[in-house]
Parts: C-alpha cells; sequence; structure tokens
C-alpha cells in the first residue's frame, strides 16, 4: 500500500507549490497519479470580498455557567470534549466564575482522570488580595488539586499587527 503527502500545495496557477507542478515532478512528485488543471477557459476568478456579519442568532439568549459545564447526555459543554483524544490543555478564556472554574478542575480530575490539566482565567482588574481571596475562598480552589492552576496577573501582550488585529 503506497501513502503519499504533498504538503502545503495550492491551486493557484504559476504557484511554485501549485498542485499540478507539485504533483507532476518528475524527482519530488506522485508516483500514483498524474494531475492535469482543466479549468474551463473563461471562468470567473473568484470574487474575494470582505463583509461582516450581522443579524446572525445562534438560539442563545444568554450563556451562563450551565452552558459551558453542560451535559453527559447532550454532549454538550466540557462533556463536548470527551471524544476528543490528544486533549492536554483545558482553557475556557473570558469565562472567570467559581462555577466554571470549579467544573473544569472536577472534568480534568474525573472525567479526564488526571490526563488534562486545566488553566483557569483569572476575573479581570484583581489586587493580589483579591486573586488570594478568590482562590482560597470564593472557588475554595487552593491546595486540592494537582491538575489545574490559575495565573494572575494577568499578562497583556502588545498588538503584533496594527493591520492585522486593529489599531489599539
Amino acid at each position: 500500500m503506497y501513502r503519499e503527502l504533498f504538503a502545503n500545495v495550492t491551486m493557484t496557477p504559476g504557484e511554485v507549490r501549485h498542485v499540478e507542478a507539485v504533483l507532476n515532478d518528475t524527482r519530488s512528485g506522485s508516483v500514483l497519479v498524474r494531475v492535469i488543471d482543466q479549468a474551463l477557459p473563461g471562468s470567473p476568478a473568484l470574487d474575494i470580498q470582505t463583509a461582516s456579519l450581522a443579524g446572525g442568532d445562534d438560539g442563545l439568549v444568554g450563556l451562563d455557567d450551565n452552558d459551558f459545564m453542560g451535559s453527559e447526555v447532550g454532549k454538550t459543554g466540557l462533556r463536548a470534549l470527551d471524544t476528543v483524544q490528544d486533549l492536554s490543555l483545558l482553557l475556557v478564556p473570558g469565562r472567570a466564575t467559581s462555577a466554571t472554574h470549579n467544573a473544569m478542575v472536577s472534568y480534568c480530575e474525573q472525567v479526564r482522570e488526571g490526563l488534562v490539566f486545566a488553566v483557569l482565567d483569572p476575573p479581570a482588574a484583581m489586587s493580589a488580595t483579591d486573586i488570594i481571596d478568590y482562590v482560597t475562598t470564593t472557588t475554595a480552589l487552593g491546595n486540592i488539586s494537582e491538575h489545574a492552576a490559575i495565573y494572575w496577573p494577568r499578562v497583556k501582550v502588545l498588538n503584533p499587527s496594527r493591520s492585522v488585529f486593529g489599531s489599539s
């Protein structure tokens, strides 16, 4: 049985990694197939556009902690990850609540039997005293698990590309 893999090919004619050129290369191309670009003459080029999506409705009125915790029966929330085999880190960015954090720790310890590590997002704008109180009292997470961590302070990364990520 033969298996061939040709990574990073493109359908754009004239490009170095154009699929026809890569597969038909006499030295490094396919030993199984030959391809011929049969694009119809006069086929219109793709009209590339930018558009903002608005007015959508995913059926959710508002998300709460139960949406993130989910259900084993419906495979929703964290339980939607049950069939993901290569899961090693569990993150729920922007959801910094006691209920979600405790559900994440429980999922990692009980459902995933300690094979998944939870990185908990700290609540915003907390002082050192606030975060200590949150971990030890509010969530009661202090010293209960080797399968989770909360990192504070939040790290702010400078915008690497204003053309991609905006001006701020």
